[in-house]
């Protein structure tokens, strides 16, 4: 028979999480994340390491991530924010596949009541950019972290990435999440995105070490650090 490589056992491994739809079983403090263990992982070293003020999450799903990284963030700073965008309202049926409910609400734990805004609209929409500006004017933030969450189409993930890049500040990061469906879905997705906005967006840089930390991530190469560096002309 064949010999299994690392390769071969981690893309079976991400086959099963969404044919068995892993990402309807994780859940932290009761409320579902749809975040692989691994990654949830790497995400509050990241935020830790970090500590940004305000994480902009563009795809708010149910919610869960969004009270994930506030869970975190209360530790180095009970006044950060966190701001999650989505079209659709994470209170409605329809924001959870398959009939599974939140076992908690998101915005019904104490913490996620005062740190998350549910932001209800498309990130890419001048309305919607213009109420995150007033939100961080009000708070007086100015370090904030992107988290890239949406649908995973190529040109969505452009559109959300380009509409907040600015507000990265040097030495901040942007994650793109799910960088593996491409591969899955045999598509132009996220992945793609993630390096064709490189191409033009030379003050951003792949940072890959997280991702090492256990030789595995659904965000592959999808964690951009913002170094301030220009283009070199040829």
């Amino acid at each position: 028979g064949k010999q299994l490589t690392a390769d071969d056992i981690l893309f079976g491994y991400d086959k099963l999480f969404e044919a068995d739809k892993l990402f309807l079983r994780s859940r932290w403090l009761g409320t579902l994340t749809s975040q692989d263990p691994l990654d949830a992982w790497m995400i509050q070293e990241i935020l830790w390491d970090l500590r940004p003020e305000l994480v902009i999450e563009t795809g708010t799903f149910n919610g869960g991530g969004a009270v994930f990284y506030a869970s975190i963030m209360r530790y180095y700073n009970p006044e950060s924010k966190v701001i999650t965008i989505d079209p659709r309202s994470f209170q409605t049926p329809e924001a959870v596949y398959n009939g599974h409910y939140n076992t908690v609400p998101a915005d019904c734990l104490p913490f996620a009541k005062e740190m998350v805004t549910f932001l209800q609209g498309y990130p890419d929409h001048d309305e919607t950019k213009a109420e995150v500006h007033r939100l961080m004017a009000q708070w007086n933030v100015t370090k904030v972290m992107l988290i890239e969450d949406s649908h995973h189409k190529y040109q969505m993930v452009l559109d959300n990435v380009n509409a907040y890049k600015d507000l990265v500040p040097k030495d901040g990061y942007i994650l793109v999440q799910d960088t593996k469906m491409d591969r899955f879905q045999n598509r132009a997705g996220p992945r793609k995105a993630v390096y064709d906005w490189l191409e033009t967006n030379p003050d951003f840089e792949m940072d890959r070490s997280y991702e090492q930390l256990f030789y595995y991530s659904q965000h592959v190469q999808g964690l951009l650090k913002r170094t301030n560096r220009q283009a070199t002309s040829s």
